[in-house]
């Protein structure tokens, strides 16, 4: 582990070489013990169907090794019926259409955008960046990834697109 007693400054001198700095490696610093968390969100699978839950063929086995060291949640259930505004009630823990978006429409529009926007709310990938959290999406859902024009800041650090077409979903 990293420990500072004051600001940490990074300096690169070379005449014949170059920096190439990515993802922050510090965020906010820690004043107390934090967990890692990772939340996982699988689309448009019912929870009967995992192995955790007693699905008896082994089609989850490391997401079922996973769940008995986790917080599962039982009953759980979407605000919509389809992807976007579901994930979108999810992140704000509010309905779409309180945020602005509503429930229909591929892209978002410039009006939904600026309601959306004019809202100031936060939602779970901002609070945890705010409490000193780094965050990360790594997703493979056309709903969010940035060549379909969703349109909305989602407030992760980075956004991983591990594919736009389903032969990557295995990545």
């Amino acid at each position: 582990p990293l420990k500072l007693k004051s600001n940490l400054k990074l300096e690169w001198i070379s005449d014949n070489s170059s920096l190439f700095i990515g993802a922050p490696v510090l965020s906010k610093p820690a004043s107390e013990k934090k967990y890692n968390i990772i939340f996982i969100v699988i689309d448009a699978v019912r929870k009967d169907a995992m192995g955790y839950a007693g699905f008896p063929i082994p089609v989850s086995p490391n997401l079922d090794k996973l769940s008995k060291e986790s917080v599962v949640f039982e009953n759980a259930f979407v605000n919509a019926n389809w992807t976007k505004p579901s994930m979108i009630s999810m992140l704000y823990s509010d309905y779409s259409s309180a945020l602005g978006l509503g429930n229909i429409g591929f892209q978002v529009e410039s009006f939904r955008k600026n309601i959306f926007y004019s809202l100031k709310r936060k939602n779970i990938a901002e609070v945890l960046r705010n409490n000193g959290y780094y965050t990360a999406a790594i997703m493979n859902n056309v709903f969010f990834l940035d060549y379909t024009g969703v349109g909305v800041d989602l407030g992760f650090h980075e956004i991983i697109q591990v594919g736009k077409e389903i032969k990557d979903t295995k990545k």
